[in-house]
C-alpha cells in the first residue's frame, strides 16, 4: 500500500513538474493580463487574448483549441489574429480534432503573447461560463519545443477564463504551489503505515 501511495504521488508530481516546465497557455480579456474575466463587448465582438507563460525559451505552442462553449449562449468564432511574426502551422483555436499549432517563427523566452481569437456575442451568455483551453482529441496533452540542444517536447499546462464572472465563480482564484523535495514529500506519508 505504502509504495503504491508513493508511486501515486511520483506520477502526479512528474506530470505537474512537465507541466511547470513547458510554461502554462492562458486565457486573458486584454493584452495587460489584468483580468480573466472576459465581459461581452457592446460592440458585438469580444476579443480574448492569449499568452504562453512560462521560464524557457520556446519555439511554438502545439494541439490546443478553445471552443466557444455552450454556455457562451449566442456566441459565435469569427477569427483568430495571431501578434507579429507568428505562424499557424496549422489549425485555428475551434479545430478540435488536431488544435491549432503555432510556430514562434524562431526561438522566444518567455512569456510570448500569442495574439487573440474574436468571437461575436449577443449579450446572452450564462454567468460563470468557464471558457476552456483543451487539448484537441487525437492529442492528449498540449507541448511546447523547448530550443534546447537536443530540442526538449514539453508539456503546457492551461488556464482558463470566465465569461460573465461572478463572486460565485472567480477566475483568480489560483491554486497556491510551492517548491519542494523528495524528503518533504517522503515526511507527508511516514507515519502511515
Amino acid at each position: 500500500m505504502k509504495s503504491t501511495l508513493i508511486f501515486l504521488v511520483l506520477v502526479v508530481c512528474s506530470d505537474f513538474a512537465a507541466a511547470q516546465q513547458g510554461g502554462q497557455f492562458e486565457l486573458w480579456a486584454d493584452e495587460l493580463r489584468s483580468s480573466c474575466e472576459i465581459v461581452e463587448s457592446s460592440s458585438g465582438i469580444t476579443k480574448i487574448h492569449m499568452f504562453h507563460m512560462g521560464g524557457i525559451t520556446a519555439a511554438s505552442m502545439e494541439h490546443f483549441t478553445v471552443p466557444v462553449p455552450q454556455c457562451w449562449v449566442g456566441a459565435t468564432w469569427v477569427a483568430d489574429e495571431l501578434a507579429p511574426g507568428l505562424i499557424v502551422g496549422m489549425g485555428n483555436t475551434q479545430e478540435t480534432l488536431f488544435g491549432m499549432v503555432i510556430s514562434y517563427g524562431g526561438c522566444r523566452d518567455l512569456p510570448v503573447y500569442l495574439g487573440h481569437f474574436s468571437i461575436a456575442t449577443t449579450g446572452q451568455s450564462m454567468q460563470c461560463c468557464d471558457l476552456a483551453v483543451i487539448p484537441p482529441s487525437q492529442h492528449p496533452q498540449m507541448t511546447t519545443l523547448e530550443c534546447a540542444t537536443p530540442v526538449v517536447v514539453w508539456l503546457v499546462g492551461a488556464r482558463d477564463a470566465i465569461v460573465n464572472a461572478t463572486s460565485e465563480c472567480p477566475c483568480d482564484a489560483t491554486v497556491p504551489v510551492e517548491d519542494s523535495t523528495w524528503g518533504l514529500i517522503k515526511a507527508l506519508y511516514q507515519n502511515t503505515r
